[in-house]
């Protein structure tokens, strides 16, 4: 099922389809980027292998695509880099990394009885539970949207031919390819339709959603996102950030959802959406092994450890392992060509495997 995983991640039919619909662009007012407060240090000071840990710097920048490396060790950045003319008030469209913060929204509001994790899709859009294709459309759940289980079409359908407005209602105009639940298909269109249920059922949109449950609370500013003329934020992607605004997402999962001494979501939260749903045997991306998916977080082992991800096209990557303490955190060239894409995503997770980790010394 997922032997052209590259695909799934790269998402190449999202980009297609933006080109082709109209959308709005959010951003925050023009004041200075509000960054989150991180502590600094240096790697021997936390335990890690300088020699490796430059190494896998001066191998990053030899990349090409590669713009910016983040790695955090002990809740610390114990090391920084930026190429290509970048620096840490560069801001990027982190891609797919965005859907791992929907996730965490998602999780926000299920903590906050909002919805649940069994919520229907249709159960918040009354208006057209009557007028579906295939009424197993109204067995659609958060969870489905989450897993990527929901049976929708191809974003390869959906996408290219978006009307400008009531996109919700078209992307379900259609007879699903499969029962709710049982098959796996890494859809940018179930993505969109969590941010516009997660809209509805908290009466704020996603950005709004998330200003005052993440964004605000740790002083982080998010530079754009765009949104639909419905007004829907896109949950699949283009969310902007800095690099390190970007990794305190990683930090929050590896402290088990809490920060500055906030508990912005559950560790019930944490623990489940970074627990693999799929079975898959022997799959894999790079030095990525045994890999799965969760809730919008991919699960797999480095080097014989337990690690997680949030993956964006073209190199975005929010790596954590728990059992190293560590998050790791790539910010790449965005506009090349499928093919680059997913070299600079391998690229990016192998430096990690042969320089970063065994910098810890296990």
């Amino acid at each position: 099922m997922l032997k052209n995983y590259t695909l799934l991640i790269i998402s190449v039919i999202f980009i297609i389809g933006i080109s082709s619909c109209t959308v709005e662009h959010i951003v925050d007012p023009p004041y200075d980027i509000a960054e989150f407060q991180w502590e600094y240090t240096t790697p021997s000071q936390v335990g890690l292998k300088d020699s490796l840990i430059y190494a896998g710097l001066s191998d990053a920048a030899a990349a090409g695509e590669i713009n910016s490396v983040l790695v955090i060790k002990n809740s610390k950045i114990a090391a920084s880099a930026y190429y290509n003319g970048t620096g840490t008030s560069t801001v990027y469209d982190v891609k797919s990394v965005t859907k791992s913060y929907l996730s965490l929204f998602t999780g926000i509001a299920i903590d906050k009885g909002i919805i649940t994790l069994d919520s229907k899709l249709t159960s918040f859009f009354p208006e057209i539970k009557n007028a579906l294709p295939d009424q197993r459309i109204n067995d659609i759940t958060v969870r489905d949207l989450l897993t990527m289980t929901s049976g929708l079409k191809d974003d390869a359908v959906t996408f290219p031919t978006m009307p400008i407005n009531n996109w919700l209602q078209f992307m379900l105009s259609f007879p699903l390819d499969h029962d709710p639940g049982t098959y796996y298909r890494y859809s940018d269109s179930g993505a969109y339709l969590l941010s516009a249920l997660l809209t509805k059922a908290a009466g704020i949109n996603t950005y709004q959603f998330a200003r005052t449950n993440y964004l605000d609370p740790l002083n982080i500013s998010i530079q754009g996102w765009f949104y639909n003329p419905d007004g829907i934020p896109l949950g699949g992607s283009t969310m902007e950030f800095t690099a390190k605004n970007m990794a305190v997402l990683g930090l929050l999962y590896l402290n088990k959802g809490k920060l500055n001494g906030k508990q912005i979501v559950s560790e019930s939260w944490v623990n489940q959406s970074v627990t693999d749903r799929m079975g898959w045997q022997n799959e894999e991306m790079g030095a990525l092994k045994n890999l799965g998916y969760g809730y919008m977080w991919w699960t797999g082992e480095m080097n014989g450890h337990k690690v997680y991800s949030a993956i964006g096209y073209g190199g975005q990557l929010v790596f954590c392992s728990p059992d190293h303490n560590m998050v790791i955190a790539f910010c790449s060239n965005g506009n090349v060509d499928s093919g680059q894409a997913t070299a600079t995503t391998h690229k990016a997770l192998d430096i990690i495997a042969k320089y970063f980790l065994p910098a810890a010394g296990y």
